[in-house]
């Protein structure tokens, strides 16, 4: 539904999805009237500012939008502030504990050590939608039989192998537990973060099986890598929320259940980190600090060039919606796009489109140069006409792929004399596409073998944490 007709309706279906589910489970509530401590307990029907308890908390709780909306765009401060409230939820927690008496101490610095390495398997796991997605959409080989598949479809691995291997999983820890072979909780998460590290490594792997004419790896890399991540996962994902409610005392059960939860935030904050090392190279330093200065923005401080209903807008080549608030990046993007476009069309020589491109480029300094509105409607007129040719014929010509393989400039330098754009361009993007390649191989290198390190200490740490633990499985 993303890749076809937008990633807003791919989102929207999967928030549709979730509310049936939410649906789903009130309307079968009563089956599970029997369960003991499922009902409201007395603290949340306590009245409060003229309702429940619970009611005033769940209206109060849509407060974290804007506030969550609020926390992303200063994303800066947030990585602090995760970790103050995981500071100050481990030191409740153990503080709440040694209340209860030394055991329950004892298993809260447990279930604190544990939250760390929860952080460390999920920061990881969760390149899946990030890294993993760009390493499967540049430098993975996705066809079958002909068909190429989506890069984000390569999702589906991990949801596969889930509903493949839960109930064997389930089957093995029964089996395990009769005989008195079921491995401790430390020993899992050990496990679980050993798959994690393989999962990784397997590129490398797939690397010795690299097509030297596209610098893809083969699909099986993907499919072998997000198979062991999920037998991971598998180890790690429901044995750790059985471990908090065996752990914690019932005073405290929701917010030993929260800070695990916490972990799993800390866990993607960083793992967002990690995913940027993999990112698009590009050279943004250079650009001034206008570069994302809208349409909108720059008509209001220059009110005599008229306002944004005055002017055409342009749009995304392919876009079916308009108008478009256009800051100067993309306004630069398109233009060099439409010159990149006509010049592999009409076949130029590379030194011809690398000056036409260079005497396009916008001075970002100057804003009020870019404010031409006959510039502005010869380049829409030109973006038509590339959306008019047939560009299926040619590999890695297509919107996205100019930015990406154009982010690292081609230059005169690096081919011979007159040679044409078009094999330019088909050698820039194999070079491009090695380098990603390698950056890819040897960052996921690393994690791996990061990886696999802390399974060591874990399993070598196992019976101390497990005395803390008190008897806990």
């Amino acid at each position: 539904m993303g890749e076809t007709y937008g990633f807003e309706y791919g989102f929207g279906l999967a928030g549709i999805g979730m509310l049936l589910g939410l649906f789903i489970f009130w309307g079968g509530r009563k089956k599970y009237d029997h369960v003991p401590n499922i009902a409201v307990p007395e603290a949340g029907l306590v009245k409060k500012f003229g309702m429940k308890m619970y009611q005033f908390i769940t209206l109060a709780s849509l407060l974290l939008i804007p506030i969550s909306y609020f926390l992303i765009l200063q994303n800066d401060i947030l990585g602090f502030l995760y970790l103050g409230i995981f500071a100050l939820v481990a030191y409740q927690l153990i503080t709440s504990g040694n209340k209860e008496g030394n055991i329950w101490r004892d298993r809260m610095i447990a279930l604190v050590i544990m939250m760390v390495v929860n952080v460390v398997f999920w920061m990881l796991f969760e390149q899946a939608g990030t890294s993993l997605t760009l390493f499967a959409d540049r430098n993975v080989s996705r066809e079958i039989f002909g068909w190429t598949m989506p890069a984000s479809m390569t999702q589906f691995f991990n949801p596969f192998f889930i509903v493949s291997f839960g109930s064997l999983f389930t089957w093995m820890w029964l089996k395990l537990n009769k005989i008195g072979k079921n491995p401790s909780i430390p020993m899992k998460f050990s496990f679980g973060l050993l798959q994690l590290g393989a999962g990784f490594l397997v590129t490398v792997v797939g690397y010795q099986f690299l097509d030297d004419s596209t610098f893809t790896v083969p699909l099986l890399t993907i499919v072998f890598l997000y198979m062991l991540h999920t037998t991971g996962e598998l180890f790690v994902s429901p044995v750790g929320l059985s471990m908090v409610t065996k752990l914690a005392p019932k005073k405290i059960s929701g917010t030993a259940m929260g800070g695990w939860f916490l972990s799993f935030a800390v866990a993607n904050f960083l793992g967002g980190k990690i995913a940027a090392m993999t990112g698009a190279e590009g050279d943004e330093d250079n650009i001034n600090d206008k570069r994302k200065t809208t349409l909108v923005e720059a008509l209001e401080d220059n009110q005599e060039l008229g306002n944004f209903s005055d002017w055409t807008h342009l749009e995304i080549p392919g876009a079916k919606k308009n108008p478009k608030n256009v800051d100067m990046v993309s306004y630069n993007n398109y233009q060099q796009w439409e010159i990149f476009n006509r010049a592999f069309k009409e076949n130029w020589n590379l030194s011809k489109y690398l000056e036409a491109s260079k005497a396009a480029q916008l001075d970002y300094k100057d804003v009020k140069a870019w404010l031409q509105k006959d510039k502005w409607n010869d380049l829409k007129d030109k973006l038509d006409k590339t959306d008019q040719w047939e560009s299926d014929k040619f590999e890695n010509i297509d919107f996205k792929s100019f930015l990406y393989y154009t982010a690292k400039a081609m230059s005169k330098e690096e081919y011979e004399d007159g040679i044409k754009l078009r094999d330019a361009y088909d050698l820039h993007v194999k070079s491009v596409s090695k380098q990603s390649l390698d950056k890819y191989t040897n960052i996921f290198k690393m994690l791996g073998l990061f990886a696999i390190g802390i399974a060591v200490i874990l399993a070598l740490l196992r019976k101390p944490i497990n005395r803390l633990m008190h008897g806990v499985e």
